[in-house]
């Protein structure tokens, strides 16, 4: 059987939601989602995807949907700041760096301490943060392969680093809030480097 999740938004049955989780080896339409009636004239709604503390919860498990939306706020947040201050030509590199990581990075990479990612996630985000440091650089993807100049290159203009270096040094302070049993620095460390895919 799948596992069904509530998650109430009050006292009433109609401001709460519930997610059907399909258990292994089953497919989400195997399941019956139907909309079923409780205390009278109430009732219950199922949904694939569910905002949670400002992520997205998804009913495959996986945590495309939240990674999709994590990039499309942080989009927005570049878009508000292009213009007036990461294309400014009176503010540094470096000023430019602590304004991209403090009000980009962090919207695209918020709860990334626990995603479980693979290659094409992963690709992903790390197209969109060479997306956006081309932008800041005034480049495009041409001229960067006319030139041959790399995005590691780019990064570096702007003291920025890889988007794998982020996740994991996320993932490194979100473990260091949760107890170790085996009190193994190297466990930690390969538990890491799997979760960014090095």
């Amino acid at each position: 059987m799948g596992l069904m999740m509530h998650f109430g938004r009050g006292d009433k049955a109609s401001k709460t939601e519930t997610m059907f989780v399909p258990g292994y080896g089953r497919t989400y339409d195997e399941g019956n989602t139907d909309r079923f009636p409780v205390d009278g004239d109430g009732f219950i709604d199922f949904y694939t995807i569910f905002p949670y503390l400002g992520s997205k919860i998804s009913s495959d498990s996986t945590d495309d949907a939240d990674i999709d939306n994590r990039i499309v706020q942080a989009s927005k947040m570049f878009g508000y700041l292009r213009k007036n201050v990461l294309f400014s030509k009176r503010l540094t590199n470096a000023t430019k760096k602590l304004l991209y990581e403090s009000y980009v990075l962090s919207i695209q990479l918020f709860g990334s301490e626990i995603w479980r990612l693979n290659a094409a996630s992963l690709a992903k985000l790390e197209s969109f943060h060479r997306g956006i440091v081309r932008a800041m650089a005034r480049t495009t993807t041409y001229i960067t392969w006319k030139n041959h100049t790399s995005a590691f290159e780019l990064e570096k203009r702007f003291g920025l680093r890889g988007i794998k270096s982020y996740i994991a040094e996320n993932a490194l302070r979100w473990l260091g809030h949760v107890p170790d049993p085996s009190n193994s620095p190297a466990n930690t460390l390969l538990e890491v480097r799997y979760a960014v895919g090095t």
